[in-house]
């Protein structure tokens, strides 16, 4: 499934504010979780990963949605709306991003 919410500047702010709020808890800021899985007994995934890179928009949406029970992940559905969700894999996206990804989508500014 694809993202059914633009991708602007707009989208990738809200995006941002909504993963510091929710994830960066655990996935840092950088999107790597390596401080967390210093001391996690299950470990949250380097966002940065080839494997995270190659999941469908429809898959990063599933798991904000509905969590990953067995790993502590939790589900936003009742914290977020859908649009939010959306915004949110707009901006996890930004992790994997190579240098020339990065340049053919302006709306994406470096992160830490």
């Amino acid at each position: 499934m694809r993202n059914p919410v633009e991708h602007n500047a707009a989208s990738i702010e809200n995006g941002k504010a909504l993963y510091e709020q929710y994830c960066a808890g655990c996935h840092g800021a950088d999107g790597r979780g390596e401080q967390y899985n210093q001391t996690a007994r299950v470990k949250a995934p380097d966002l940065k990963s080839e494997y995270v890179k190659k999941l469908a928009d429809g898959e990063i949406f599933y798991v904000l949605t509905h969590g990953i029970k067995t790993s502590g992940m939790p589900g936003y559905k009742l914290k977020t709306s859908d649009r939010e969700r959306w915004q949110l894999v707009h901006y996890v996206r930004h992790f994997s991003m190579s240098e020339e990804e990065y340049a053919a989508k302006p709306c994406f500014q470096r992160t830490a």
